[in-house]
């Protein structure tokens, strides 16, 4: 949930809204893939390492 919410607050990672570019976000030991769009993000998936 954390790299999910740090995706969330780092708006100025975030793809360019309702293009077809997705974005990785990484912590310490997990990732998340993901769209943007006006209102917020769609998580396509995620996952631990370790």
């Amino acid at each position: 949930m954390e790299v999910i919410a740090a995706a969330l607050a780092r708006m100025g990672s975030w793809p360019a809204p309702g293009g077809w570019d997705g974005a990785v976000q990484q912590g310490r030991r997990a990732w998340v893939t993901y769209a943007a769009y006006e209102d917020g993000i769609e998580v396509f998936e995620m996952g631990w390492n370790g």
